[in-house]
């Protein structure tokens, strides 16, 4: 699953982003394009019809190890919430 939605998301013009796994949660990341050294994490649920939501998100910031909220005017949430659209339980 994660190896064919990183070669998807790269054909269809969606460059950097990854479905990644940790600590038995699923995420879409991106590092972003401004400040390279952020990485914005999308949480991954399912409904109960086997779709994929968005269920929240953070913004890791590398150079100081902290974690915070993501802004819900983020330009990269529209991008997330479409692959969101291609993930299947």
């Amino acid at each position: 699953m994660y190896r064919e939605f990183n070669q998807t998301a790269k054909e269809r013009g969606f460059r950097g982003w990854r479905l990644e796994e940790l600590d038995g949660h699923t995420y879409i990341s991106k590092f972003d394009d401004h400040f390279n050294d952020d990485e914005l994490r999308f949480f991954i649920d399912f409904n109960e019809e086997g779709q994929a939501y968005i269920s929240h998100m953070n913004r890791l910031k590398t150079s100081t190890d902290r974690i915070v909220k993501i802004h819900s005017t983020n330009e990269y949430i529209k991008r997330a919430e479409e692959l969101c659209t291609w993930i299947q339980k």
